[in-house]
């Protein structure tokens, strides 16, 4: 299957439907988006953000962490149905009706190019935390996670060569 690759980033077909939305998405600066790559740390990045948001708040940790910081693709990248939470079916309205309580954190694996346009113009300043790792550790994380969750089985050597054209999910 070819992936659209929108200013230069290869994406899901599902993705570029929502990148109009995405785009004129409203942003508050009070807010803190977390950004990076797959498999980069965002995941263990949102559990400190939000701990530290909410003065170590260990029962309300316990709750899931796509309600607690909403990962803005959810929606568009997991399968899901009208029995899904909201927070899976319509992520992008979760997180606006998300905004009426306070300040919101968020994370996104959409590169600077493909962020709200309130972010990439500067009208809008949120605290903006972005997520590396090691190139070579994410990718080998990255094979390993599409092996467990897609069944992939080609050798890591090919899942690299992909990574390096582009042509991962």
């Amino acid at each position: 299957m070819d992936h659209p690759v929108v200013k230069g980033t290869t994406l899901h077909c599902e993705y570029v439907k929502h990148l109009d939305e995405f785009s004129n998405f409203p942003v508050r600066d009070e807010d803190v988006w977390i950004c990076g790559s797959p498999k980069s740390g965002t995941t263990w990045t949102q559990e400190m953000v939000w701990m530290i948001m909410h003065n170590l708040d260990f029962e309300g940790a316990k709750e899931d962490i796509h309600i607690r910081v909403p990962f803005a693709e959810l929606s568009w990248a997991a399968p899901h149905d009208e029995n899904s939470p909201h927070h899976a079916r319509d992520t992008l309205g979760f997180i606006k009706k998300e905004y009426e309580k306070g300040p919101v954190c968020l994370k996104t694996h959409l590169p600077w190019q493909l962020l709200p346009r309130d972010i990439q113009e500067g009208l809008k300043k949120p605290k903006i935390i972005y997520v590396m790792r090691n190139a070579k550790d994410q990718i080998v994380s990255m094979y390993h996670w599409n092996k467990m969750l897609y069944g992939y089985n080609e050798p890591l050597e090919k899942f690299f060569e992909g990574y390096l054209k582009n042509e991962c999910k």
